[in-house]
């Protein structure tokens, strides 16, 4: 027993411990001065369970000593009492209030119980249930190999829980850097803090590394290695040189990423550099470019393929738009917007679309006259859901298609061809649908064309029934199946097998 209240100095806590086991050194001894290493020579091969009491007073050198002591004398307990918890590695707190004893039967009332009898209704003491249910912890603990140490995030966390409960704990766990704050006293400076630990790992890193760490935290979750380069101005060594030092990720799929809690950090670093305005901007025109090389492998044979591959960069698209919002940067937002219409339409993200291209639409600022015909076409497929008024559609296209008319944008981009199809269509003017569709060139505007002839397919059915549309849906299969984009194959198959078994050829539909 080691008592700690009368002790001024913190330095000399060895030598209280000494005198408190009786192991004052002999002025003839030849061992050690130092008296933290004559006390782990003392206790080596001895098995004791040391009481430090009231060690609040003196909490850091206590804290040091017994740190010291347990990670050299391997059959070492210590038991410290104190009014705040030391704070090292392994440390078990306990809270511990006013104790029961057993209640005495009071004279008078009932028979005496027999000697060694349990009292009826009497708890047992506390204090000793305490000490039992330790020593049996510790001797369980002694039949298993030790366990991994867990992550220090989980240490941190589980401290606060003396505080916290675990609600307030995971109500406040995305400030991660503020509430994971203290951590052991007796830790290198390093592993105190969760921010101490990133902070020592961006200490390691070239000046360079930290530049291209601090800009992966830009991505909206993961990235290939293409845009990795590109949006932090890196090379694919810098990327392999972060992945070897484990703080970029590298997923099975050859994409890189951040954990969370070091893209926090890093972003926290971007923002110092006063870099991120401007690598966000970086990051809207790198995946700008990347869905405008993907809108027209979208209408033909090589459409799953990117349309996956898109798939893998949604939080990128979205993020990039987001941003471009954010800053108020109308032509950066409309590139980044107009090529992903088709996208969103075939991968079922066409409310999200929707409502991205009608934020975009809603930005001031001076923007080339084809982004602003391309933007009213890729926020209106919410139409065919139902979820837009076809009058305000209308009046939006008709704007849209006066753009194009008086900036002759119809060969600068052909898809902007489907506003006056679909205009004709909201119209229902079957004659002028067909004079677009006829007017229209072959091969540049194929897709466009196998589209209309859906459109005009629906006239001849609602005239004439299922079976007098099958030559608009047979040219029509014949351009998708020639262009192998499947979602027109899709529509045209299902409206040639109903066409068919509607004049009874059952087994026509199986040929389809």
């Amino acid at each position: 027993m080691v008592e700690l209240a009368p002790v001024t100095d913190p330095g000399k806590l060895p030598e209280v411990v000494l005198d408190a086991l009786g192991l004052t050194e002999s002025v003839t001894a030849r061992r050690s001065d130092d008296p933290a290493t004559r006390l782990v020579e003392a206790l080596w091969g001895r098995e004791l369970v040391l009481v430090a009491d009231n060690c609040e007073h003196v909490v850091e050198a206590a804290a040091g000593l017994i740190a010291h002591l347990l990670a050299r004398v391997p059959a070492l307990r210590v038991i410290a009492t104190s009014r705040e918890a030391l704070g090292i590695t392994g440390e078990t707190v306990v809270g511990v209030g006013p104790s029961r004893c057993p209640r005495a039967t009071r004279p008078g009332r009932g028979p005496r119980p027999r000697r060694g009898a349990p009292v009826r209704g009497a708890r047992p003491p506390e204090r000793p249930r305490l000490h039992r249910g330790r020593g049996q912890r510790r001797r369980r603990r002694g039949r298993l190999h030790r366990p991994r140490r867990p992550p220090l995030a989980i240490e941190l966390a589980a401290a606060r829980l003396r505080a916290l409960s675990i609600d307030d704990l995971a109500a406040r766990i995305g400030d991660r850097f503020g509430l994971l704050a203290r951590g052991p006293r007796t830790a290198e400076p390093r592993q105190r803090t969760l921010r101490a630990v990133v902070d020592w790992s961006w200490d390691l890193l070239e000046p360079r590394e930290r530049d291209v760490l601090a800009r992966m935290s830009v991505f909206n979750g993961s990235a290939d290695l293409d845009a990795a380069c590109a949006v932090c101005s890196a090379d694919a060594d810098d990327i392999a040189g972060l992945v070897e030092k484990s703080l970029v990720q590298r997923l099975p799929g050859g994409r890189y990423r951040l954990l969370e809690t070091v893209r926090e950090y890093a972003a926290a670093r971007l923002s110092e550099a006063g870099e991120t305005a401007g690598r966000y901007e970086r990051h809207a025109a790198h995946f700008a470019d990347l869905a405008a090389e993907a809108e027209p492998h979208l209408m033909r044979a090589e459409q799953v393929e990117w349309l996956d591959r898109l798939a893998l960069d949604h939080g990128n698209f979205t993020a990039a738009i987001r941003r471009m919002i954010a800053a108020g940067n109308a032509p950066a937002a409309y590139r980044a917007v107009t090529p992903l219409s088709w996208y969103w339409w075939m991968r079922g993200h066409r409310r999200e679309g929707q409502e991205l291209a009608m934020q975009v639409r809603a930005m001031p600022g001076e923007v080339e006259p084809l982004r602003r015909a391309e933007v009213v076409l890729a926020g209106t497929w919410g139409l065919w859901s139902g979820w837009l008024d076809p009058a305000e559609v209308e009046a939006d296209f008709a704007a849209a298609q006066a753009l194009c008319e008086e900036h002759d944008l119809y060969a600068a981009d052909p898809l902007l061809l489907m506003i006056p199809l679909i205009r004709a269509l909201l119209a229902n003017d079957e004659d002028g649908l067909r004079a677009i569709l006829a007017a229209l060139d072959p091969e540049r505007d194929a897709w466009v064309r196998g589209i209309g002839l859906l459109f005009a397919s629906e006239y001849s059915e609602r005239a004439s029934g299922p079976g007098a549309a099958l030559a608009d849906l047979a040219e029509a299969n014949r351009i998708f199946t020639k262009l192998g984009e499947r979602f027109g194959l899709i529509i045209t198959l299902q409206g040639l097998a109903a066409g068919r078994m509607a004049a009874d050829d059952y087994e026509g539909p199986a040929r389809c």
